[in-house]
């Protein structure tokens, strides 16, 4: 239970099972970052079991719901725990509005998650109306994504009778880590600490 509700049955928790993963699968089986970690969480490992999946979770106590590559930080710094250019596609749902709250904050979660991801790489922001401003109105995501439709998915998706919003990106320019993964030299997973 969250909120008095049990999440996996609502509306835009079921859009992301039933309608992002299986539109997003034929597409990014490469390495996958989902921030948060809950209970209902654990079982979206098994749905990207052709990729290399990782879990970021701030709370050591949802660790245990983490996947099998996981890490316990901070979502605005996951740029010291990643290597640059590392992931194909990220999940960034209800993380704005539940921690991640402040435009600033925004700010710093979307230039450390660019830093993280490659170019043409996905981002799925998923976000709650009333908790945070818009994603839209912050001139980093602006700045490292395009807003746009993947996968006959629209840019943004609303649901009535809920706050909740998913809007879909693509990260912007170069990487050097591009080049290494042309030449088969592979990024390491994890920066040292």
């Amino acid at each position: 239970m969250f909120d008095r509700r049990i999440v996996p049955q609502e509306p835009d928790r079921k859009y992301l099972t039933g309608v992002i993963f299986p539109s997003l699968l034929p597409l990014e089986s490469g390495r996958i970052l989902f921030v948060g970690c809950r209970s209902y969480t654990k079982p979206y490992e098994a749905v990207f079991q052709d990729s290399e999946y990782w879990t970021l979770e701030i709370d050591q106590i949802h660790a245990k719901w983490g996947a099998r590559h996981h890490k316990t930080g901070d979502v605005r710094n996951a740029d010291e725990f990643f290597a640059p250019g590392y992931f194909d596609l990220v999940f960034l749902n209800g993380v704005l509005g539940f921690g991640v709250d402040a435009d600033h904050d925004q700010d710093l979660t979307f230039t450390a998650l660019r830093r993280v991801m490659r170019p043409d790489g996905v981002l799925v922001l998923g976000w709650n109306k009333g908790r945070c401003s818009d994603p839209l109105t912050r001139p980093t995501l602006g700045a490292g994504f395009r807003h746009q439709e993947l996968c006959g998915m629209p840019a943004r998706k609303d649901f009535p009778d809920s706050t909740h919003v998913y809007d879909l990106f693509r990260a912007v320019g170069g990487s050097p880590v591009m080049e290494e993964r042309r030449q088969g030299v592979s990024a390491a997973p994890a920066l040292p600490r």
